[in-house]
């Protein structure tokens, strides 16, 4: 006897998410048992917690190892998303600690979602399950995606009213709705015959895109782009991060100081050490200064986490574009320092400046902060066999 039966009657249009925390296995390789159970408890009920009131009752939720997946009709899916969104939130404030310190939790999630048609599978013991294409879809585009980053294929944006996506940063920064879509993309995943056309939802301030070995293209041209890069440095085991903010304190005679990211409050550790520019040194030691820079770990347990590849706003600075939009009017520039560390910066590119520049170019340009964030202005190209430091 079946220990289950198909509900024919009840197959029909579902958006699927899964969230799965990113290198599960090597965390249970290097953590005592403890640790990591509390942890992937703490990804369980905190998935509970951030699911939205309009959606609550209409999810059906599950455990899958170290993942989570909901399941929910796609007349939610907006909703669905902004449950995401509160779940990726929350995932980084307990990895981020309180005042840079070490956090709750050591881990990333991702986030796939996926809608189309799903079968629900009814046992007799009461429990349900769905399973389908679109599942499937859910766990190869989480599987794909870099930690933090939530990517969600075309049926789901055509799904949800997107106009009332939201996040913490995008309201601080009141990021127009349109720009919470990153450009239609396509990558190929495992099991599907033709590739899949996929957004990323941008709730953080930088996009963070897909793992290098995963090739995507624009779906909207057939032009084969660069998603645009995570303004930060990969640190091990941590998602990259990026941010912008003004020098709180400076110690000359030690030569360290603090700077404070605007939005969080968060205090970072500043060294001159960290500068991209030697010559920016006299500068960051005035309070108030603004700064771009990378997020990477303590220096000890218990520390602030520091400030890297730092560039000082309101001085020129050199780096090579790394991203043009295929459509919109903007891309990106990037920064390395002596260390390998890259910061990038999102660069306006009107119609002229597009049919001027191209991805690879060394540009010269003027390092400006805005409400949205880092930006290169005022691009320049480099002259040929000009070397000199900016």
């Amino acid at each position: 006897m079946n220990a289950y039966t198909t509900r024919s009657d009840v197959i029909g249009h579902y958006t699927a998410l899964v969230g799965d925390i990113v290198n599960s296995t090597g965390i249970k390789e290097t953590q005592p048992e403890p640790a990591w159970v509390t942890g992937t408890k703490f990804l369980y009920d905190t998935a509970e917690n951030s699911l939205v009131d309009s959606v609550r009752e209409h999810v059906w939720c599950k455990t899958v190892g170290d993942a989570i997946m909901w399941v929910c009709p796609a007349t939610y899916t907006a909703d669905l998303l902004n449950s995401a969104i509160d779940l990726l939130e929350a995932i980084n404030d307990a990895n981020r600690g309180q005042a840079g310190g070490i956090g709750t939790i050591d881990y990333n999630i991702t986030i796939g979602v996926a809608t189309g048609s799903l079968v629900e599978l009814e046992f007799r013991d009461g429990r349900r399950d769905y399973i389908g294409q679109t599942a499937d879809k859910a766990f190869r585009l989480s599987g794909i995606a870099t930690p933090n980053a939530l990517l969600a294929d075309s049926a789901t944006v055509a799904a949800g009213n997107m106009t009332i996506l939201r996040s913490r940063v995008g309201r601080a920064l009141d990021r127009p709705v349109e720009e919470y879509l990153s450009a239609r993309e396509s990558a190929p995943l495992k099991g599907f015959a033709h590739r899949v056309d996929y957004h990323e939802i941008q709730w953080a301030k930088q996009l963070f895109g897909v793992k290098s070995g995963n090739l995507t293209e624009a779906a909207t041209r057939g032009e084969r782009v660069v998603s645009p890069p995570p303004k930060t440095v990969p640190a091990a085991g941590q998602a990259s991060e990026q941010r912008t903010g003004k020098v709180k304190m400076w110690n000359a005679d030690r030569g360290f100081g603090f700077v404070t990211d605007p939005v969080t409050d968060e205090d970072f550790y500043l060294s001159p050490r960290a500068l991209v520019y030697a010559d920016d040194a006299g500068l960051i030691a005035r309070p108030g200064a603004e700064v771009v820079f990378v997020v990477a770990p303590p220096l000890s347990e218990g520390k602030s986490r520091r400030g890297v590849c730092v560039l000082v706003a309101g001085q020129s600075a050199e780096g090579r574009i790394s991203y043009i939009h295929p459509t919109k009017p903007f891309g990106f520039v990037a920064v390395v320092d002596d260390h390998g560390g890259k910061v990038s910066l999102h660069t306006p590119l009107p119609d002229e400046a597009r049919a001027r520049f191209t991805v690879g170019d060394e540009v010269a340009f003027d390092v400006t902060v805005s409400a949205r964030g880092a930006q290169a202005s005022n691009l320049e190209p480099v002259d040929e066999g000009d070397t000199s430091a900016a």
